[in-house]
């Protein structure tokens, strides 16, 4: 076997062992109203973790593992949309709609709105979706990086305003910094691409570039060498 059958290889045994962990994620998923549903502890219902949180582990894992060491970084390069893609719905219905029912509760728990054995409950499970939650966006994090055009912007800040906030409530406080740090990059990033792509559209007047605080340094030479 030559050394690109042996690549190839490792990215089929990568991508079977996290489509396989995925399955099963999918299948522990449960369905508002049905019976098994019902059968959730209150502390689940209410934050809406109908799903297992040890698969969402166990994938978040297997995928961290598949980046690892120099096949990790071809991996990672050659299957670069199916991890985004994976990442995105984990984040769509997985990771955000639990967030914000967490949220909802740390706000109305501070204006006393629950109390009692409730309270304890909620609380306990509040502390293991952040333990586990941490590691799968630490995953998710290292992949959306890696694009090199962030085309839903509003989601990567999100994203990354909660990835610091969990890293902070696991007192990884270097972590958040560099986080917060990373998706100012990417906003820098998309700004100065949109606005290349106004400077570098055919329309003979446009209205925006006269507003744009930042624009193409290049393209502004060369039209200066023009005139």
């Amino acid at each position: 076997m030559c050394y690109k059958t042996d690549k190839q290889l490792a990215l089929a045994e990568r991508d079977l062992l996290i489509l396989r962990r995925l399955a099963e994620l999918e299948k522990s998923f449960i369905l508002p109203k049905s019976e098994d549903h019902k059968a959730l502890d209150e502390a689940r219902q209410f934050l809406g973790l109908t799903f297992s949180q040890d698969l969402l582990v166990e994938l978040s894992s297997t995928v961290r593992e598949a980046l690892l060491g120099p096949l990790g970084d071809y991996y990672l390069e050659n299957r670069l949309d199916m991890l985004t893609e994976i990442s995105g719905l984990l984040w769509s219905k997985y990771l955000l709609p639990v967030l914000q029912k967490v949220d909802i509760y740390i706000e109305m728990r501070g204006q006393k709105e629950y109390f009692g054995e409730f309270v304890d409950s909620i609380d306990e499970a509040v502390i293991r979706v952040r333990r586990d939650f941490v590691e799968t966006f630490n995953v998710m994090h290292r992949i959306l990086t890696r694009m090199d055009f962030v085309p839903d912007m509003v989601m990567y800040c999100k994203f990354s305003i909660y990835l610091a906030s969990l890293q902070e409530e696991v007192g990884e406080f270097r972590n958040a910094v560099q986080a917060l740090r990373s998706a100012l990059g990417k906003v820098v990033e998309f700004r100065e691409e949109r606005m290349k792509r106004t400077l570098d559209s055919d329309a003979p007047e446009n209205a925006s570039t006269a507003m744009s605080i930042t624009i193409d340094n290049k393209k502004i030479g060369d039209l200066e060498l023009k005139m």
